[in-house]
């Protein structure tokens, strides 16, 4: 990247102090958007992508974030950010692959720059324009079937798993239950674990009636899972039993 900059600001007319100038505006955006309340549209996302451990949508912000009000306004930013969320939010719920994000976001970068009053409408159709496996922005359908079907808890590292069942809660809330603030970074291993609603092999503790199959089905049913292949021994936990409906956010 350092030989990359070298080698444009050496072909360059634009003077120096004028790069460094630029470099320093960056700067603070930066550090405005790492110190941005953990609320709101933008907040929630920036929240994501620290407990995702990404950063490649990064140069993407510092440019929505450096447009002034007047060109970007805050609404327009805002629903541009709500596409990144649900596009890296949907890629990491089905498990896809991260490999091409460098060149998904640096062709983001080069949409918004050219229609900067229209970001929001550029990052949604170039989205909406990505094909292949490594790029594609799954649909709601897709969403919702690996949501409904997948074993997300053994399907997906921690951190997919948390920031969905954390979107859940914020979706619950209201004026009128608790505001909670949800640990960040290095805390949040220390603060918050994911379990089993009930436990994994829960027909041990707590058998359908025998010949009963509807109320097994029922209570496979209470806790979002799947009923399990056929010749699946009841004493094991089934692929089922680790869907999104099984599972929650705890505080040690």
């Amino acid at each position: 990247m350092f030989k990359e900059f070298e080698r444009w600001l050496l072909s360059s007319a634009v003077a120096t102090e004028d790069v460094f100038a630029e470099l320093t505006r960056y700067a603070e955006i930066y550090d405005l958007i790492d110190d941005h309340p953990l609320h709101g549209v933008e907040g929630r996302f920036l929240y994501r992508m620290k407990v995702l451990q990404t950063s490649t949508p990064m140069p993407l912000l510092l440019f929505l974030f450096g447009l002034e009000e007047s060109v970007l306004p805050p609404e327009r930013r805002r629903r541009a950010i709500r596409a990144i969320d649900s596009y890296l939010v949907r890629r990491a719920v089905l498990n896809l692959s991260t490999r091409d994000y460098n060149n998904v976001f640096r062709e983001l970068v080069t949409a918004v720059a050219r229609q900067p009053d229209r970001a929001d409408e550029a990052v949604i159709d170039a989205l909406s324009a990505m094909q292949g496996h490594h790029r594609h922005w799954p649909n709601s359908s897709e969403f919702r079937a690996s949501l409904e079907q997948d074993p997300i808890y053994s399907r997906l590292v921690r951190r997919s798993v948390r920031i969905l069942l954390e979107a859940l809660e914020d979706e619950l809330r209201t004026d009128h239950t608790e505001q909670l603030t949800v640990p960040v970074g290095e805390q949040a291993g220390a603060k918050l674990t994911i379990e089993h609603v009930m436990p994994q092999s829960w027909r041990d503790n707590w058998p359908p009636l025998e010949g009963d199959l509807s109320e097994g089905a029922d209570r496979d049913e209470l806790v979002h899972t799947r009923q399990p292949d056929p010749g699946h021994r009841p004493s094991e936990p089934h692929s089922g039993q680790h869907g999104l409906g099984g599972q929650t956010t705890v505080a040690r």
